[in-house]
């Protein structure tokens, strides 16, 4: 799963223009999350054409990177998370971002990018749904 951040000015309209840009190139936004830091703004989106995507934002003038992230699954209950997260910090992985994308029927499906995606791989062998 191929995430798109937006590092922005932390002002008002600035998710109205990422999604009016998207949307002049026909692209549509799948997920979409906002944070501010101060005078910044960061915005992760997933949309259903990752390629137009990016490039309409870059072409737009707007500072947009991309992270691949892994999909998991996990039990929807108190700890099931941690326990996932303890299997980084004792392998020495850092997250750089994480999302919770769905809740139901008892589980969670989760997206998380890490600095080391690939050694990330086998420590979610019993948990892992999409790299």
């Amino acid at each position: 799963m191929k995430t798109i951040k937006v590092i922005t000015e932390n002002k008002p309209g600035a998710v109205a223009e990422i999604s009016e840009i998207l949307a002049n190139n026909k692209v549509n936004i799948e997920t979409l999350d906002a944070d501010t830091f101060v005078n910044s703004g960061v915005i992760m989106l997933t949309v259903d054409d990752w390629d137009k995507g990016i490039d309409a934002l870059n072409r737009a003038g707007l500072q947009a990177i991309c992270d691949s992230a892994l999909v998991i699954q996990i039990n929807d209950e108190p700890g099931a998370l941690a326990k996932i997260m303890k299997r980084f910090s004792v392998a020495k992985i850092n997250i750089k971002s994480i999302r919770l994308l769905k809740r139901e029927n008892g589980k969670s499906i989760v997206a998380i990018a890490l600095d080391e995606p690939g050694r990330a791989c086998g420590l979610l062998h019993d948990v892992l749904i999409s790299v």
